[in-house]
């Protein structure tokens, strides 16, 4: 097993300019039905966050690769930590000045953070558009669960221009699954489940993912926070 090794499951526009950089600063587009979401899961308690760890996991295929982070979201320094104990620190305000090897890990350190924390972007992500489609089964577990439509305008650039995310919600206003759509493709990119969801001091995480068929897996171990005023680590549970 590596945590160090470099697969990004997916990318978004407007990523590197908006993913936590001043979260919740900016008036998001997101509709009500979006907001709800993200207060479900804690957004509005962000602002006691000191530090997050946690490690990202991924099966998919025959390959298995880890990767452990330390953010600390006030200050925007990132640290990976390495198998062997060391970590690789940088602090997200100065990417321009960073080197190429700071940025490639920059972009694991995006694709992790996705998974973990992307109902907090429907309230930070200012660019979003986020529509109410209404009531319709999920893909994999077929219940019948609110549809929002998440879209990255294509006028943005990045990585992957015009990105769309489906999310299927439950009736605590929670994602039950999801559906990405890689440029805003016809066919999915990725169709995944959100389960074991977590209090995770004073915000609300999910730890497990899988596809239908379950050959693919994101999962996250290791997971605690810091909060204001304190240094001791606080666990999901």
């Amino acid at each position: 097993m590596s945590n160090y090794k470099k697969i990004l499951l997916f990318m978004t526009p407007l990523t590197l300019l908006f993913i936590f950089l001043g979260c919740g600063s900016k008036k998001s587009t997101s509709s009500q039905a979006g907001l709800k979401v993200a207060e479900a899961y804690g957004v509005n308690n962000f602002d006691k966050v000191t530090a997050i760890k946690y490690t990202f996991n991924v099966l998919k295929g025959d390959k298995t690769v880890s990767r452990s982070w330390i953010w600390k979201p006030k200050s925007n320094e990132v640290s990976l930590v390495k198998q062997d104990g060391n970590t690789i620190s940088y602090n997200r305000s100065n990417l321009k000045t960073q080197k190429k090897n700071i940025l490639k890990i920059d972009g694991m350190f995006i694709n992790d953070n996705y998974w973990f924390l992307f109902p907090f972007k429907l309230k930070w992500d200012a660019a979003i558009k986020v529509t109410d489609k209404g009531l319709k089964k999920s893909p994999i577990s077929k219940t019948q669960s609110k549809r929002l439509v998440v879209r990255y305008p294509k006028e943005a650039g990045g990585y992957t221009p015009g990105d769309v995310y489906e999310l299927f919600i439950g009736q605590n206003n929670q994602i039950v699954e999801w559906i990405y759509r890689k440029g805003g493709s016809k066919k999915p990119s990725r169709i995944a489940t959100w389960e074991d969801h977590k209090s995770l001091g004073p915000i609300t995480v999910s730890l497990n993912h899988y596809d239908a068929e379950k050959k693919f897996r994101v999962w996250f171990t290791d997971v605690a926070i810091q909060q204001s005023g304190s240094q001791d680590w606080i666990e999901a549970k």
